[in-house]
């Protein structure tokens, strides 16, 4: 579902250091309330998100008084590459924050929400760490790596179409499977991830950090996913570890994949933040 904008308005930013980041800003023509919700970039994806999810949940927040904001981090979309030899793990967080100060001198706005899926809840996870203006976070399929549990519950479990592909060697298992095998340096039941992925303890002690923060948590993942098994895996124990005090909302949106390409789970997913958000703003 396309989701219109009504009562709101849109435009384009320039911001950072150099000038070099690029954001569309949309923001409601009355009544705004004082919050702002930035999406971060998903992988490579630009500020769209996937399947322009971040610009249909940004222009139903819109509607309801609160100001959004997607912008592409350095060398994504329309951002330029960074000048300096800062690495982009570190650069995310600058630039998050950077968002941040331009709307806070802009629009005189100190209460943040930050979104993301995939890579852009990690980065939304450790921004909200490292700044107090964060009051919540949704984090899509959070904490994503290839896993052999993954493999073998998602992939092999009854699954005769992969146990062909294994045997005639033309499955993706094996490019990771045989370099763990190969390396002493890899951990035992983990495959080479397919992006940076957060160390346990940062996991741990960062939800810690940011529930006696009382920041806002939202976990929604697609039970298609790979960050699924390793919600179940890694995350899930902390959360059971921490007094939450009502501070956490886990979601699962059932036979959705990575991207929630079909139509009704991209609903479902903009329905969850949307009620979510509410509820945080009142």
């Amino acid at each position: 579902m396309a989701y219109t904008p009504t009562q709101i308005t849109e435009k384009a930013l320039l911001f950072g250091k150099n000038n070099s980041l690029v954001g569309v800003l949309t923001e409601p023509s009355d009544s705004a309330k004082n919050y702002a919700v930035l999406f971060l970039n998903s992988g490579i994806l630009h500020r769209i998100g996937p399947n322009r999810l971040y610009v249909n949940i940004a222009r139903l927040l819109a509607n309801e008084g609160l100001y959004a904001f997607r912008f592409d981090f350095s060398g994504i979309g329309d951002s330029t590459l960074r000048i300096d030899d800062i690495p982009f793990d570190k650069s995310t967080i600058l630039e998050v924050q950077e968002a941040m100060d331009l709307l806070q001198s802009q629009l005189n706005i100190d209460k943040f929400i930050l979104a993301g899926i995939c890579s852009g809840a990690n980065h939304a996870f450790k921004t909200a760490c490292r700044d107090n203006r964060v009051v919540g976070a949704t984090l899509i399929d959070f904490d994503y790596f290839l896993s052999l549990r993954y493999y073998f519950l998602s992939r092999l479990w009854l699954n005769v179409r992969s146990w062909r592909k294994i045997v005639s060697g033309k499955s993706g298992l094996w490019r990771f499977l045989i370099p763990e095998f190969l390396s002493s340096n890899t951990q035992k039941g983990q495959l080479t991830p397919v992006r940076q992925i957060l160390p346990e303890n940062q996991i741990s002690d960062g939800i810690t950090q940011l529930l006696n923060r009382q920041v806002k948590l939202l976990f929604i993942y697609s039970d298609r996913s790979p960050a699924y098994y390793n919600y179940h895996s890694r995350v899930k124990k902390y959360l059971r570890k921490d007094n939450s005090a009502g501070n956490v909302r886990i979601e699962l949106i059932k036979k959705s994949d990575h991207l929630f390409t079909q139509i009704e789970h991209q609903d479902m997913l903009i329905n969850l933040i949307h009620t979510w958000t509410s509820e945080l703003t009142l």
